[in-house]
């Protein structure tokens, strides 16, 4: 079992400080100041440690090092923009934006968590002191992608007129949820305080808490819904892994679970190749039609995945939904815009309300038999690839045009071509040729176009990831249309692409046959092996957080990646930590066009690979 731990240090932290910064405060502002919860201490690294008092208590001790602050100097006044990398922010629209560490604890299944802070250790220092305002930049609404820019929400009168501490407590519990058998326990801590009456913040040093659950006969959990994906998943984001909710870190049976659904006898005929390299990888496959399932409605399909999901001996821990939403509908989306439609609901298995899948899922949008077909190939020829091939080390990274965001976008992109990209040896021909790290394809900072895009990707890339504005035709800036995807010589070159951008993957828009990531994964013998993208508009903040927990997921291993459903998961948790008001509606908006259970190539392989792949990100991460 190989356990990775990304640690943020002060020489890494600084290089990223700027991009990490939410865009709500895109004003001008002054160099950030450290403000230390230790006098004298340039450390920037949180410590996290817990303790099993026994079976029904976990004791918590953490150590903040501090926070970054900065002026923000804006048309309606000068506040103070408290941040820190890699840790989430308060959601609460005109309440004082101060950051959050989020994490999650395991627990057995309906139990009820008591929080008790133990022990408070802290720091008061008053921001004048510091030469900064006395009002803490207030929460804004998330920035979209496209579409209206949202108002200034100015700070909330009440709140700002308090003369206590803000929050009243230093941590408070979240809703938990169930998550394929686990039972999951949201913990928020603000490592920052802040009084608005006298421009004071306390910035903790220590916290100890202690989380307590009534003794339970005996949980409910079955080792049935043991999945090794989703048990290094839950491992890599609780703070208690070994503290086990039921018994599901029992001995795993011999394959996971794969369901996949088709319309028809045709379009069952051209899976068998996928079939049958998914059972040489170890996969217990099966293959249901409408003939099976006994219609081809939502809740019928719904219906025939919980039954396999509740009765089955080897339960689906992927599914992969195959013909375009013409064929296999989509359900109506709760938080995206009138008439958007979404996949997440077949896999969500708790009932009203769910939104956190239990099964890992993706779509292979085709209307024929024929496209159908030309996917399986590509999946088929993607597998039989060794990861020494010489595209398998070309990255491609596109920033957008916007002329006030692209600091985001571009940042974002540098982090990881820093951390993962520029370590692990991938290249590119732009700006430069050689461009170590991969193309930097940013068209504000290096003048690229869309020529210069299109260029890079027949020069084969196996990575292509685009953070900007899009539509459900392309891409806006630099800009990539699908008449330019369809005219792509990268024949049998396959790459990931993944869009942080509004609608490029909205498969179920009725006014439009064939949308811009369902493009490129039609194509025959070239295009992408899969495509993560958005049906709906996009965020700013949120895009940054999941591109970096999903690079984070797919590349912190590279020799042993996880499944892409799984990391694309791990993504989607690591938004639902940070932003947990955008959650429901980002679980609905982005999702895979493309087999979930398809592993990136990031280069050869392990031998044989690792059963189970445990990998932790920031805020998430801590032991």
């Amino acid at each position: 079992m190989k356990k990775i731990i990304r640690l943020v240090i002060f020489c890494l932290i600084f290089s990223t400080i700027l991009s990490a910064r939410p865009v709500a405060a895109q004003a001008q502002s002054d160099d950030p100041l450290w403000l230390s919860a230790e006098a004298g201490d340039k450390s920037a690294e949180v410590q996290v440690t817990t303790r099993s008092i026994d079976a029904q208590t976990l004791e918590v001790h953490i150590t903040f090092p501090g926070v970054w602050a900065e002026t923000a100097k804006t048309e309606h006044g000068m506040f103070t923009r408290l941040f820190l990398t890699d840790y989430g922010q308060n959601q609460e629209a005109g309440q004082p934006n101060l950051p959050v560490y989020s994490s999650q604890i395991q627990i057995p299944t309906d139990s009820n968590v008591r929080l008790e802070v133990v022990q408070v250790q802290s720091r008061s220092l008053k921001l004048a002191d510091n030469n900064l305002p006395d009002s803490v930049f207030p929460v804004q609404l998330p920035a979209p992608k496209s579409g209206p820019q949202p108002p200034w929400i100015a700070p909330d009168p009440k709140t700002y007129q308090i003369s206590l501490a803000y929050p009243a407590q230093p941590a408070q519990l979240g809703e938990t949820y169930q998550m394929r058998g686990y039972h999951l326990q949201p913990l928020q801590i603000w490592p920052v305080r802040y009084t608005p009456a006298s421009g004071q913040l306390e910035l903790l040093q220590t916290l100890t808490l202690r989380l307590s659950w009534p003794k339970i006969s005996a949980d409910r959990g079955s080792t049935r819904l043991y999945d090794p994906a989703f048990a290094a998943l839950v491992t890599g984001q609780v703070l208690n892994p070994t503290q086990q909710s039921s018994t599901l870190n029992a001995v795993p049976s011999s394959a996971s679970g794969y369901l996949i659904i088709t319309p028809d006898d045709a379009f069952a005929a051209a899976l068998t190749p996928l079939v049958s390299l998914k059972q040489s990888e170890g996969y217990e496959v099966t293959l249901a039609t409408f003939t099976h399932i006994g219609g081809s409605t939502t809740t019928a399909i719904k219906s025939y995945v919980e039954n396999a999901y509740d009765t089955w001996s080897t339960p689906p821990a992927y599914l992969l939904l195959v013909g375009d939403s013409n064929l296999i509908p989509a359900w109506p989306a709760s938080k995206m815009r009138s008439g958007k439609l979404t996949d997440l609901y077949y896999a969500t298995m708790n009932g009203a309300g769910d939104y956190v899948p239990d099964i890992l899922y993706g779509r292979l949008p085709g209307r024929t038999a024929q496209q159908i077909t030309d996917m399986v190939n590509k999946i088929s020829a993607y597998a039989a690839f060794n990861g020494t091939e010489s595209w398998q080390k070309k990255a491609a990274f596109i920033a957008t045009c916007d002329d006030v965001y692209y600091p985001i976008a571009e940042g974002t992109h540098n982090d990881i071509i820093s951390t993962y990209a520029l370590p692990l040896g991938y290249t590119g021909i732009f700006p430069n040729n050689l461009q170590a790290g991969g193309d930097q394809l940013y068209c504000i900072s290096a003048s690229a176009t869309g020529t210069n895009v299109i260029n890079a990707i027949n020069d084969q890339r196996a990575l292509i990831t685009f953070s900007g504005h899009g539509g459900v035709t392309g891409w806006a800036g630099p800009s990539v249309y699908q008449s330019n995807v369809r005219n792509l010589n990268n024949n049998s070159v396959f790459p990931f692409v993944a869009s942080f951008a509004c609608e490029t993957s909205d498969f179920a828009n009725i006014s439009i046959t064939e949308t811009f990531g369902e493009t490129w994964v039609l194509q025959p013998q070239k295009g992408a092996i899969a495509y993560l993208g958005s049906a709906d508009y996009s965020y700013w903040d949120q895009d940054d957080r999941l591109e970096r927990a999903l690079y984070d997921s797919l590349m912190a291993a590279p020799y042993a990646p996880p499944s892409l459903g799984a990391a694309v998961f791990d993504g989607l948790t690591s938004v639902q930590a940070w932003f947990s008001g955008s959650a429901q509606y980002y679980w609905e908006t982005y999702s895979i066009l493309g087999d979930p259970t398809t592993r990136i190539w990031l280069g050869p392989r392990t031998t044989p690979p690792p059963t189970e792949y445990f990998y932790y990100y920031l805020p998430l991460v801590s032991r």
